[in-house]
């Protein structure tokens, strides 16, 4: 055992008041992963084997994500303080496991400060020119053991697309990075966490972070930067592109790990080890990187951390909310999450009103499963249109969690209760930790996929975070009428009407009218005139049963109307059964819109395109003669 060891987690788990319970804990099982100990082996007995400075950065490479919740938190501060005219906005926060807890922007500041202080600390002990050495010397060893000595050049290629496509940006272009950072979830999938890969990966992000710090523009020279004072063995290396050298060598090890027997693991733990205890910080280095944890634990926002969470799911709802209007509901200079229940926001998107509640406590239609939900249902946030009360109004639920673990039975319970107690609303379940969701699918095998959605390890900067606030958008679009578009990409509306029994020369015509915004010019595509930039007509159809089609290829800043005209008007317009069928990139299936009631109305308005804002809004209306529309 490592007498430091013990006394650096001691301390930092005494001013963390973390534990291993199954509650909203998942730092620990994090921390496992970061040290390679066994699910079943005690942590604390297993902890104190590791060196002082693999604590340290394990404790930080499970932090770190807060740093991004905290910048999340802070946009939601700055964005309600826009609305008030005021920089001064506390956030208060209580539920029933704690006493009302607020916060001000200088809590999460200092909270984004203070480890973005660490993470620049800890990389400049780690990055050093031995740890370089070791961790290009244990790629080497593995590729030699894996490959049985083969020449490099005739290792397979990288199987993983996503690899594949960042180091495809890395070459291609070396005036700039790569616009993402590459994702190691999918290499690292099922590879046991206690290999060690997940080290060298960890190491690889390190060095990538060092060297866009040290250039924030890749196409700076490298010996300019060396000139300029900094003298990393790094940023020489990187001079010959060794980021995409050794991330190539890492995934090959990782794939190829993958393929062979059990018994390739001890021999490539020993591979990985050596590289790990080549990580040696000073005594003072050690002592001074400890005391900046020490400072961040005893934060607030540390301390409240499961609160916080919270909070940022709500970030992410409003992220998917950003082309509507949103009028946060602030009294007193306070965003309130009380227990009791309080609408957080009014949303207006596409002519709908919305209000984003927490803990909105309904009675409940059926009998609640869960322990906790007896006659009532009251999920983390509601998002309602119309009168709250009443369960029907209830456009979506989303349920936060922090289990370390997936915990079946209480997940399935909380989107049972839901889902059957608010019958419209779709049910969103985002866990910090990890969702088992072939149990999940066996346990709600008798509701139907689409009232539900689940998302694991929600996390800052994480895909899941991002796919949350998506699904939020597209619930709220879907409802509203809107749909995105790819304006980059073809926009195809097609127009089909039945034979009529009665005659079969039915006239209907589609008409696609341009506005530019910027001089309010209108242009027209249609039978009677192709005057429209990117756009193409397929010609005019005079007889039943027929169909017409405009493409637009290319959009323009403005507003596009997509109308459809009865031309023969001694006709009734319904007679046809006329569909209009809209195709956008992106969606699995093309949008039919029936013809509404027309009455004596010759024109039908389709739909709307706001080219400037990339969305789709859904008119569906018939109004006037074919003299009131379009001349």
């Amino acid at each position: 055992m490592n007498k430091e060891t013990m006394l650096l987690w001691t301390a930092l788990s005494k001013l963390g008041k973390f534990g291993d319970s199954d509650y909203d804990k998942a730092i620990l099982d994090d921390l496992r992963q970061e040290l390679h100990i066994d699910k079943t082996a005690d942590f604390v007995e297993e902890v104190y084997y590791c060196s002082p400075e693999m604590v340290l950065q394990a404790f930080f490479n499970v932090t770190a994500p807060l740093t991004d919740m905290y910048a999340d938190i802070l946009n939601l501060f700055e964005t309600c303080s826009a609305t008030q005219s005021s920089q001064n906005i506390d956030i208060s926060f209580d539920s029933s496991r704690t006493k009302i807890t607020k916060f001000n922007i200088d809590h999460f500041l200092h909270a984004k400060e203070s480890l973005i202080g660490i993470r620049k600390k800890r990389r400049e002990l780690l990055i050093k020119e031995n740890s370089i050495e070791s961790f290009e010397s244990c790629l080497h060893d593995l590729l030699a053991y894996l490959f049985k000595n083969k020449n490099s050049c005739s290792y397979p290629p990288i199987s993983n697309s996503n690899i594949t496509k960042w180091l495809d940006e890395y070459y291609t272009n070396r005036d700039r990075w790569p616009t993402a950072s590459p994702d190691f979830n999918s290499v690292l999938n099922g590879i046991e966490d206690d290999v060690g890969f997940q080290l060298l990966f960890s190491f690889w992000t390190d060095m990538y972070s060092f060297c866009k710090n040290a250039c924030s523009n890749r196409g700076e020279n490298y010996d300019i930067v060396w000139k300029n004072g900094n003298k990393s063995q790094l940023l020489q290396r990187e001079i010959n592109c060794f980021l995409g050298t050794s991330l190539e060598q890492i995934v090959l090890a990782t794939e190829r790990y993958r393929e062979k027997p059990s018994y390739y693991k001890e021999r490539v733990l020993q591979s990985i080890n050596t590289f790990k205890n080549s990580i040696k910080y000073s005594e003072h280095e050690t002592e001074d990187l400890f005391n900046s944890f020490k400072e961040f634990l005893r934060l607030p926002v540390w301390k409240h951390r499961y609160e916080v969470y919270s909070i940022w799911v709500f970030t992410r709802i409003i992220d998917g909310l950003t082309e509507a209007d949103i009028k946060f509901n602030i009294r007193d200079n306070t965003l309130s999450f009380p227990f009791s229940g309080a609408c957080l926001a009014e949303v207006s998107l596409g002519g709908k009103q919305y209000e984003v509640w927490t803990e909105l406590r309904t009675a409940a239609i059926v009998h609640p499963t869960g322990r906790s939900r007896k006659k009532h249902i009251q999920p983390d946030y509601s998002i309602v249109c119309g009168d709250a009360n009443s369960v029907s109004n209830s456009v979506l639920v989303i349920e936060c969690k922090q289990y370390k673990k997936s915990n079946t039975s209480n997940f399935g319970h909380a989107i049972i209760d839901y889902a059957y107690n608010r019958p419209i609303a779709k049910v969103l379940l985002a866990n910090y930790g990890v969702i088992n969701e072939q149990s999940m699918s066996n346990a709600l095998q008798n509701l139907p996929d689409e009232r539900y959605g689940l998302f694991s390890f929600c996390r800052p900067n994480s895909d899941t975070a991002r796919a949350l606030s998506a699904e939020v958008r597209r619930i709220l679009y879907r409802k509203s009428r809107l749909y995105k578009v790819n304006t980059s990409k073809n926009v195809i509306f097609t127009l089909f009407w039945d034979e009529n029994q009665n005659c079969d020369h039915q006239d209907l015509d589609l008409h696609l009218l341009y506005t530019d915004t910027l001089t309010g010019v209108s242009s027209t595509l249609s039978y009677k005139e192709q005057n429209i930039d990117g756009a193409q007509y397929s010609g005019d159809v005079r007889c039943s049963p027929g169909t017409e089609q405009i493409i637009i290829q290319h959009f323009m800043p403005g507003y596009y109307d997509l109308w459809v005209n009865n031309y023969s008007s001694e006709i009734g317009f319904h007679e046809g059964n006329p569909v209009v069928t809209v195709s956008i990139p992106g969606e699995k299936e093309s949008i039919a819109l029936e013809l509404p009631n027309a009455d004596d109305n010759s024109w039908w308005h389709v739909l709307r395109i706001d080219a400037t804002k990339n969305v789709l809004k859904v008119i569906n209306q018939a109004e006037g003669t074919n003299e009131t529309i379009i001349s």
